[in-house]
């Protein structure tokens, strides 16, 4: 697993790089489908400290729920659900909300995310 995370190479980038967010999200990804779940919440956790309150990530609310889902922490689940549809900029609700666009990158805020939380909460 060492070499696979250093092929991402997340040492010497700026803490502010969206990119690195986002591969830290997606080494995430791998190693949830992998099964190993407390390494991917630690690159989940990663990806939303790398962005920070500069922009909002709803894909990886969306993966931390997955997790949580997987290890039958229902509630935990639930919340990290609701965060994606309280911030997605694919809710209809939040359109007039928005004051700031560029908080709302659309690589980290897909319209898939938005729709699989709206269904694993069951609506």
């Amino acid at each position: 697993m060492e070499q696979v995370e250093n092929r991402y190479n997340f040492e010497g980038i700026p803490a502010d790089d969206l990119k690195t967010a986002i591969n830290h999200n997606k080494f995430g990804g791998v190693l949830l489908q992998a099964g190993h779940l407390e390494k991917a919440l630690q690159h989940f956790q990663k990806a939303l400290n790398f962005v920070k309150s500069k922009h909002i990530f709803t894909n990886v609310y969306q993966n931390i729920g997955n997790l949580y889902a997987q290890q039958n922490k229902i509630e935990d689940a639930i919340s990290y659900y609701k965060l994606v549809i309280e911030h997605s900029p694919h809710n209809a609700e939040n359109k007039p909300k928005i004051k700031n666009p560029l908080l709302y990158q659309k690589v980290l805020n897909s319209r898939e995310a938005y729709v699989d939380a709206y269904t694993n909460l069951g609506n």
